[in-house]
């Protein structure tokens, strides 16, 4: 059946995935071949001889210990040339930092350089309570980004100098090691992955997050799909939201969000809306990083309660924090200012 997860044997039976529900489904029909209808605001998982999501959760639940999880990815400088401020970031860098300050325990994977931006960054990381120790180090710059903005707050990427870092990859140690003891495995197409994503999973864990960046001139969809759990897709311009959907679903994910930016956000199970939800009024400043809190709080509470509304205005309300101050993961008290201040000379030789 198109769609199903990997890994599983027997045919799919679509059943409602909260079990506080379980004994009151509110659908039609057991099987999709029956012609059930399947109304929005209901969460649905594959039932199968395998583990099934709702399963994976339970065992989760039962051990009732703090979610762990990696995050692989690219780990940058983000240079606000009109502010003459910089920050830390990168999407796997802010997805691990919001996921633990979500209360996770959290292990970054990346490269940087050994230049001061690679030591400032792993500082940064630690700072954030993050275990950096998956990370690699190259001779030489550490991947630097230079950011405008609009007037709305709209981020811009003006220049995106990888250094010494381009062409890295996850290695296949970091899955193997997320496969032993992570809840949760966070990529992003920086990590480079591809079919290898594969050996990341056994016995239905770890979930596997993964944010699929633009689409809009990809040729094909990334290969990492058809192990992902959560698929992350900005709604770009070139597309039709539910031709994306149907798109990316077909290659495995199970749970497709759609990012529209301004309009929101919506989240599909199975190919069924089942969440749609606007902005949360903020004044915006900076968008950059909202997309990775907005990752990163799904995530933690779908693992955490199992319920995608849930999980969806968490998300939500992640996101417009994000967007209400400058930087992807900075704080009210501009706890990443500091460092950059005190090393000038240094930061001024980097570039």
């Amino acid at each position: 059946m198109t769609g199903q997860p990997p890994g599983t044997s027997s045919r799919a039976v679509l059943r409602p995935a909260n079990h506080r529900r379980a004994g009151m489904p509110r659908h039609h029909g057991h099987e999709p071949e029956a012609g059930g209808v399947f109304p929005p605001g209901t969460d649905f998982v594959y039932r199968q001889a395998g583990p099934t999501m709702l399963s994976r959760l339970v065992a989760m639940w039962r051990r009732r210990r703090r979610l762990s999880l990696v995050a692989a990815g690219d780990i940058c400088v983000d240079k606000y040339a009109a502010h003459s401020r910089t920050f830390p970031g990168g999407q796997a860098f802010n997805f691990a930092v919001h996921a633990s300050r979500l209360g996770a325990r959290t292990r970054l994977a990346g490269c940087v350089g050994t230049d001061f931006w690679g030591d400032w960054l792993l500082d940064r990381a630690a700072v954030a309570g993050i275990d950096a120790a998956l990370c690699e180090r190259r001779a030489g710059q550490s991947f630097i980004t230079t950011v405008d903005h609009s007037a709305a707050g709209e981020r811009r990427f003006i220049v995106e100098d990888e250094g010494a870092t381009g062409g890295w990859g996850v290695s296949d140690t970091v899955l193997l090691a997320a496969r032993e003891d992570a809840d949760l495995l966070f990529l992003t197409p920086w990590a480079r992955a591809g079919i290898r994503l594969s050996l990341a999973r056994t016995m239905g864990r770890p979930f596997i997050a993964f944010d699929c960046m633009s689409l809009d001139n990809a040729a094909s969809l990334p290969a990492e799909l058809p192990f992902v759990d959560f698929a992350f897709v900005p709604l770009g311009t070139a597309h039709d939201e539910l031709t994306l959907v149907r798109r990316v679903i077909s290659a495995g994910p199970p749970i497709v969000v759609v990012t529209r930016g301004e309009r929101g956000s919506a989240v599909y199970s199975r190919g069924e809306l089942v969440s749609e939800r606007a902005p949360d009024a903020t004044t915006v400043v900076d968008t950059l990083g909202a997309g990775d809190g907005f990752a990163a709080a799904f995530c933690m509470t779908y693992l955490e309660t199992g319920d995608i509304s849930l999980a969806h205005a968490a998300a939500t309300a992640r996101a417009g924090r994000v967007c209400a101050h400058m930087g992807g993961t900075q704080g009210p008290r501009g706890e990443w200012d500091a460092p950059a201040r005190r090393s000038r000379a240094a930061r001024d030789g980097a570039g």
